[in-house]
């Protein structure tokens, strides 16, 4: 899809896909404008956004997004906000909202919020912003049902009050000590009838002029007159980001990684490599490598290699896609694994978080697809006791020994569980415990 939209409580997915076929999205967060950069959009548009209760959308995604060449809009809500503070970095800001920002009419960040339901009921607007019943009362005003002295105390008024407790109710609360009975009673079937829903107006505007493209792939890319600069809060941002999910595109957890290279008795050889590979790609990023040509063609080359991929000096692609297959890569993943490997130039960071490095270590050495399979499969078998499984203690430490490490002389695992990498005796028992579980299950399964 080559837009996205994060909107919610403004203007529902369902009501905006009507007017424009799009990849729709919750109200968005920190992060969220960088994660959407990763599905390559045209554009991205900003409508609705959380705040206060998590971290609010960054300006520094934003320009990262319109820095590599996406256009970035905004409106109604937190859009309008972030469009008006970026404006002069080029995010295109649109309608009534965000002029009122852009002009400075308008400053606080409360005119535009409210409290709302679950995405799963439509976000119901538990609230209303300040932004519409300034609308409402301004139409209000102009249809004579008030004066303007009036608006502007009611105005006064609603601002007084915390974002949360704004709603026409509290509007006719406020107005009964300044109407007469008939002119309230006026206002009140005004409020009901004809109240102005200016951000939902603004954001079907947008959605409306950007149905209009005829052809959003052609559009040519968001050029910008500023240099992104990245810094080291960006860096430690898109790593948490980029960490949390390639672990959820593959639904496993960082623990039942560790748990079965543990098993497998090369936990400490496999963190260090991830250890090393991620601090050697921090490195090479901040030097801003240019990677198309010869470090690619290397890095592609040398790929090819170590999975017999190769005929002389050539790339065999046809084996290289088997490879990709039996891996679980997709082509999207494959480049970025080569420009990874491009970067890699040499060891300057240790970070403790280094799961994503290892599943790009897993998956050179064609193991990825076998840890998956035990980790997924893990999951759905309740743990079992010994006698359960119809075996003792000194069976359990025997089969692991012999079916899993024939190499391992039988060892101890009350002095050998901190040569495997756990944290405990117990840990390595219950750990083995399920993998014994798991293989004489699936060996159940089979006959």
């Amino acid at each position: 899809m080559s837009m996205i939209v994060f909107c919610g409580p403004t203007l529902s997915p369902q009501q905006a896909l009507h007017i424009l076929p799009a990849d729709y999205r919750p109200p968005a967060k920190q992060g969220d404008i960088y994660l959407a950069t990763l599905d390559h959009p045209k554009i991205i548009v900003l409508i609705d956004g959380f705040f206060e209760s998590v971290p609010a959308v960054w300006h520094k995604e934003i320009l990262y997004a319109m820095s590599i060449g996406i256009h970035v809009y905004g409106c109604a809500s937190m859009g309008a906000l972030r469009a008006a503070e970026l404006a002069h970095f080029g995010m295109e800001g649109f309608g009534t909202v965000f002029e009122y920002y852009h002009q400075g009419i308008l400053e606080d960040d409360d005119e535009v919020a409210l409290v709302h339901g679950p995405a799963e009921l439509g976000y119901p607007a538990a609230s209303e912003p300040m932004v519409n019943l300034r609308a409402t009362l301004s139409s209000a005003a102009e249809n004579q049902i008030i004066d303007r002295e009036t608006e502007a105390q009611l105005i006064t008024a609603l601002k007084q009050e915390w974002y949360p407790d704004r709603s026409y109710t509290q509007l006719l609360a406020c107005a009964e000590n300044l109407l007469s009975t008939e002119a309230w009673h006026q206002l009140k079937q005004f409020t009901e009838s004809r109240a102005v829903d200016i951000k939902k107006q603004d954001a079907c505007q947008l959605l409306t002029r950007l149905a209009q493209i005829s052809d959003t792939e052609q559009l040519p890319a968001k050029q910008v007159s500023y240099h992104f600069a990245p810094t080291d809060a960006w860096e430690r941002l898109v790593a948490e980001l980029n960490h949390h999910r390639k672990l959820q595109q593959h639904a496993i957890s960082p623990e039942a990684l560790w748990r079965e290279l543990k098993l497998d008795g090369c936990f400490f050889e496999r963190r260090q490599q991830a250890l090393c590979r991620k601090s050697a790609l921090r490195s090479a990023q901040r030097h801003h490598p240019e990677l198309e040509g010869n470090p690619k063609q290397t890095a592609l080359l040398e790929l090819a290699f170590q999975q017999s991929a190769c005929v002389g000096q050539d790339v065999d692609f046809e084996q290289l896609g088997q490879w990709l297959n039996t891996q679980q890569l997709s082509m999207t993943e494959f480049d970025t694994l080569v420009n990874r490997q491009a970067l890699l130039v040499w060891l300057s960071q240790i970070d403790h978080q280094i799961e994503d490095e290892m599943i790009d270590i897993l998956r050179l050495d064609q193991t990825f697809a076998d840890y998956h399979a035990r980790m997924t499969g893990k999951q759905h078998i309740p743990q079992a006791t010994l006698a359960a499984l119809g075996i003792n203690e000194e069976e359990l430490w025997q089969w692991f020994f012999t079916e899993r490490h024939p190499q391992k002389e039988p060892l101890n695992p009350e002095q050998c569980w901190a040569a495997f990498g756990f944290q405990s005796a117990e840990e390595m028992r219950s750990a083995v415990l399920q993998d014994y579980q798991y293989y004489h299950c699936r060996q159940s399964s089979s006959t």
